[in-house]
């Protein structure tokens, strides 16, 4: 899209470091001028570069750009920058011991399997057990479960994998899926009786006494939306209201409702547009 040079405000130009959730609240980081800033989210007016560069690092509170601006694809960082966090990046998601081997300090954390719902859609999954609420925020669940507390990673996984199997539960939801459930009301009920389902089912298969249903309502926006949420390519100009947030996405209204992946946002750049 042609955007004349009277919009472009160069000198506005950020790398966007970070997006996550304070509780129900959802925070961008950019870095600018050799600042970190969070970026207020009422009204798109950006335009994102396709490129995505290496977000650097938090170490000691402190920011650190990464020295080399390297261009990453698949993670947010690169390895430079991630190694003294996590010493063996295929860990991160498989991870191959409880912690010592390399001493990472996450592998050998209690961590926890849980169980969440995406309207009546399931996903088993596990985390640290510090930022279980946190983490089920973060990717949108409307509710979920604890089904077990284990001593180190590399158990949680083993565990996820393995009911992932068997109750032929998925790891992830797709992004499609989740877009479709704005146009539809939360069934909380239904929620409730699947939940009761799957308690019975744990007990009997599997002897495990699973926690307490809990219910995340509070994310910024009102659901169910009354038109179709359209998903937009990441790079490229978003001009609009901001309607709502709900885990990875953005919503805003332009000529229909566009839907923004934000966590693909991170690592490019940010240009913001005059009015």
């Amino acid at each position: 899209m042609f955007i004349s040079a009277d919009r472009l405000m160069a000198q506005r130009q950020m790398h966007a470091i970070s997006y996550g959730w304070n509780n129900f609240r959802p925070e961008l980081l950019v870095y600018s001028d050799n600042q970190v800033n969070e970026l207020e989210l009422n009204e798109m007016h950006f335009l994102i570069g396709e490129e995505r560069r290496c977000t650097g690092s938090f170490r000691e509170q402190v920011y650190r750009p990464c020295p080399f601006n390297r261009v990453v694809e698949f993670s947010d960082q690169c390895e430079f920058c991630s190694r003294s966090l996590i010493p063996i990046r295929r860990c991160l998601f498989d991870p191959i011991c409880d912690g010592h081997i390399c001493g990472w300090e996450l592998c050998s954390r209690e961590h926890i399997v849980y169980i969440a719902f995406y309207g009546t859609f399931l996903k088993v999954g596990m985390t640290s057990a510090q930022r279980v609420r946190e983490r089920l925020i973060e990717q949108g669940a409307d509710a979920y479960f604890e089904v077990a507390h284990l001593p180190n990673r590399l158990k949680a996984r083993e565990l996820e994998k393995r009911l992932s199997s068997e109750l032929l539960l998925p790891q992830v939801r797709h992004m499609n899926e989740l877009i479709a459930l704005f146009n539809r009301k939360l069934d909380v009920k239904e929620i409730e009786s699947i939940y009761e389902e799957l308690l019975c089912e744990l007990k009997v298969k599997y002897n495990m006494e699973a926690g307490e249903l809990q219910t995340l309502l509070d994310y910024p926006i009102e659901l169910p939306l009354n038109e179709r949420a359209v998903p937009v390519e990441v790079e490229g100009v978003h001009e609009g209201k901001i309607i709502g947030f709900k885990g990875r996405f953005a919503l805003y209204k332009s000529n229909d409702i566009r839907v923004l992946n934000m966590p693909m946002v991170i690592g490019r750049s940010l240009t913001l547009l005059s009015l």
